[in-house]
């Protein structure tokens, strides 16, 4: 159950042994693998909308899945700029150094020197005191569960670093909801940065995108069982059958028995299909909500720093009022060395402020609240694993990215059929 990333590899590894259907409630296949075409400046071409960008390093599933089915890719720049309405101080890291200016003026004026010099200040502190705790959790000797904004104050950095640094990295990177980021494990955080070369200022890999858009990979990994594929079915009902087996209901349909099913969906759908939920299911999934992060595909040049010398991959926009969500825009010219130089953009949280005459197109994405609650679910997940031959599987059950939904699709399909994963 589920077309995104989680259920097209559990469905390629199972299909070669096994009967399979996989049920897609959407009218294509990919999840947050989402390419659309759109004409700009009269020519027309792919852009990626929800999954861009992945590396060697951290990704190495994903990528030797790439590899196993001749999907290519191309390099990416990965750059992060930051434009604070608060302090009025736009500064982005272009390939090599760091930029910074004044958002009305383009000079910085004394104080804004002074409060941005002391913002850069605290990042090597804050890499070092990360590396440690990770260091001291992994040992053993720390406690993984101490929130963001604890250990922040136990290491004497301030607020204002962690809202002007951290929680817009995060927010950007995560997909998170920056209003929930300080009350995330800090150990959670800095493993998610460290695995993503964020948490130090030397090498970082190299990050690179599907050759063609992500509607690449899914297309090729879904040709070998595309005859099993039920799009535009959204499953209603799952059942555990006492006599063994799945009962699976399809909206307008009769229920199909089957050995076995994988939920490669987020866990709040996962828990309301199961109509037969155990108290331990109930307790695990129900902990790992979801957020809705509807994204806006245009050419609207507002919604990145006023400055394009400024201009990076992931553009964070904080507010002014603190309550405001903060707002990412993915420069997509950049992420996917687009052919034009008009700038094309995918923006999160900030659509209402977007010239209407430049959208493209927007799309609804939803990504898992992995706060303290959720990652101690996490811990739970394998022991209630297989019961009545329900099997549950995500991207959720790690950090929400695309590799942790190939490596639980990997892990479940192991313990369904050992050996089911080598090629």
């Amino acid at each position: 159950m589920g077309g995104g990333v989680t259920g097209l590899v559990a469905a390629h590894h199972l299909h070669r042994h096994h009967q399979i259907r996989l049920f897609e409630a959407a009218d294509r296949l990919g999840g947050h693998a989402h390419t659309v075409d759109v004409e700009v400046e009269g020519r027309t071409f792919g852009v990626d909308t929800g999954f861009i960008v992945c590396n060697e390093r951290t990704y190495p599933r994903f990528t030797a899945l790439l590899d196993r089915l001749d999907v290519a890719t191309d390099p990416s720049e990965m750059s992060l700029s930051v434009s604070d309405q608060r302090t009025g101080v736009e500064w982005g890291t272009a390939p090599g150094r760091l930029r910074a200016r004044s958002a009305s003026a383009g000079r910085l004026h004394p104080h804004q020197h002074v409060a941005h010099a002391a913002l850069l200040s605290h990042i090597p502190r804050w890499h070092r005191a990360g590396t440690k705790l990770l260091e001291a959790v992994d040992r053993g000797e720390a406690d993984g569960d101490e929130t963001l904004r604890t250990f922040l104050d136990r290491h004497r950095l301030p607020v204002s670093f962690g809202q002007g640094y951290v929680v817009p990295l995060t927010a950007a990177v995560w997909s998170a909801d920056p209003t929930t980021v300080l009350d995330f494990p800090a150990a959670t955080i800095c493993r998610f940065l460290r695995n993503h070369g964020m948490l130090s200022l030397g090498e970082r890999p190299q990050w690179r995108t599907v050759a063609g858009g992500s509607r690449s990979y899914v297309t090729a990994i879904s040709a070998s069982f595309a005859k099993d594929v039920r799009l535009k079915a959204p499953v209603t009902e799952v059942c555990r059958r006492p006599e063994g087996g799945i009962e699976i209901r399809v909206a307008d349909g009769e229920p199909e028995s089957f050995d076995a099913v994988v939920l490669a969906v987020p866990a709040p759908i996962a828990l309301r299909v199961m109509v037969d939920a155990g108290a331990a299911e109930h307790e695990v999934l129900g902990a790992v909500p979801t957020q809705p992060n509807p994204a806006v595909l245009h050419t609207d040049r507002r919604m990145l720093p006023r400055h394009d010398a400024v201009w990076s991959s992931w553009n964070v926009h904080l507010p002014a009022e603190p309550r405001r969500a903060v707002a990412v825009t993915y420069l997509m010219n950049r992420l996917q060395r687009l052919p034009v130089e008009t700038p094309v953009c995918v923006t999160l949280n900030r659509d209402d402020e977007i010239d209407p005459d430049t959208i493209l197109g927007r799309y609804d994405y939803a990504h898992p609240v992995l706060d303290g609650p959720a990652i101690a679910a996490q811990r739970r997940l394998p022991r209630m694993q297989g019961r009545g031959g329900v099997w549950w599987a995500g991207a959720w059950a790690s950090y929400g990215f695309h590799e942790d939904g190939a490596r639980a699709a990997e892990q479940v399909c192991e313990r369904i059929d050992p050996g089911s994963t080598r090629w």
